[in-house]
């Protein structure tokens, strides 16, 4: 049954611009009949405030730009913007406040438990755990303050979602919660032309091509797959995505000597990611797993290749190597051994009915499985437990 329309507020601590998790969640909300605002951080390039899929987007507070080696000038920014946050959010008069990830629970409290509102907990990673790798901004303190923040506030929380059962596991176990698994997954499309990428990047027909989506940073080996790709003349590896090693890798790509064979495109637009994958031949996942962050994480990467149709090679993984091995739809590395990689993807480049056979069982499973469809009904469903016990005194419009 369609619930009673209850006024729901997220957070996040991003521009919202691409986080396709929150937009996803926030649309299907809206469809089910709730009033959905999305409250981020401001972005020069973006307006304050914006209408998407029926619900509201509006970006209120300011990125903190304060370094972390300055603790005090850091910790006043975050106070700033979590007081802007929870009078915005306030203001608005949720009956449910949606906190995405760890830095927004205290805003997301203080306006709870002014407004008499449930809260739900969306931990899209193991946040402190993540910040490992990442110099100052992970130091030992500043995790050991984000623990804090999540001893403090998780287990008060109404409901808890998460996206892996590793996550689900280690949330009950750290806090006593019971998290809700929702995976992050892509709507179900269709699929494209399989020659799209190989005319848009003139890759010959005789070569396979190996995809990497995602971010360039700290803890992806992307650099070892360049050099594995050096030593295998039929295969291209293409790199679409951006981040901090950009320059690094574009560098060493070009003292490998194989730019006619590694193509770096930078950034693309989100609406061109499944084209693309879908003219691939295989799709790569790389994470080094010293965080428990990597080791438990199920790379969106995962559900948007299966929905491009195509194997996934991955290194070995709790939680990806699981889903692969169990429905057979790529190989798993151990240790991102480079030997093991060039014997996998010379496997595969070798036996074509083999990659036919899995890109066949990755694209059934996510029409059958791991897709939006199906989890935004879980979402739902949630949400629809929470609405029932809000208190009269909480808004509802």
């Amino acid at each position: 049954m369609k619930p009673s329309r209850e006024r729901v507020a997220m957070i996040v601590h991003s521009d919202c611009a691409t986080d396709a998790r929150v937009l996803r969640a926030a649309s299907a909300l809206a469809s089910a009949g709730y009033e959905v605002t999305v409250f981020g951080l401001r972005s020069p390039k973006l307006p304050e405030e914006e209408l998407r899929e029926g619900f509201r987007i509006c970006r209120v507070a300011d990125f903190s730009t304060a370094s972390f080696r300055q603790p005090l000038g850091k910790l006043l920014q975050l106070r700033r913007r979590d007081r802007i946050f929870r009078e915005a959010v306030a203001a608005y008069g949720p009956a449910i406040i949606h906190c995405h990830d760890t830095p927004t629970l205290s805003a997301g409290f203080w306006a709870a438990e002014r407004l008499g509102a449930e809260v739900i907990y969306d931990a899209h990673e193991l946040f402190p755990d993540s910040l490992r790798q990442h110099g100052a901004r992970g130091s030992w303190p500043i995790r050991q303050y984000w623990y804090a923040v999540e001893r403090h506030f998780v287990p008060r929380v109404a409901e808890v979602i998460t996206v892996s059962n590793g996550l689900v596991s280690i949330l009950f176990r750290r806090y006593g919660v019971v998290a809700t698994l929702v995976n992050n997954v892509p709507p179900l499309e269709p699929l494209y032309d399989r020659t799209f990428l190989r005319r848009t990047l003139s890759i010959p027909d005789e070569h396979m091509v190996c995809v990497y989506q995602g971010v360039l940073i700290v803890g992806r080996p992307i650099a070892q797959i360049v050099d594995v790709v050096v030593g295998l003349p039929n295969v291209t590896l293409v790199i679409q995505g951006g981040g901090p090693l950009e320059p690094a890798l574009r560098e060493h790509v070009r003292k490998s000597g194989i730019q006619d064979r590694c193509h770096m495109t930078g950034w693309i637009d989100p609406k061109e990611i499944h084209p693309y994958a879908c003219g691939a031949d295989v799709g790569l996942i790389l994470g080094d797993g010293v965080t428990l962050n990597h080791q438990y994480a199920r790379a969106n990467k995962l559900f948007s290749y299966c929905m491009a149709g195509i194997p996934v090679v991955s290194t070995d993984l709790s939680e990806m190597t699981e889903i692969i091995q169990r429905h057979g739809i790529g190989r798993t590395v151990r240790n991102n051994d480079p030997a093991i990689f060039t014997q996998v993807l010379m496997e595969l480049a070798e036996d074509k009915p083999l990659r036919k056979r899995m890109a066949e069982r990755a694209r059934q499973l996510a029409e059958s499985q791991f897709n939006w469809s199906r989890e935004q009904r879980v979402l739902v469903r949630l949400y629809e437990r929470v609405a029932s016990r809000c208190r009269p005194g909480a808004a509802s419009h």
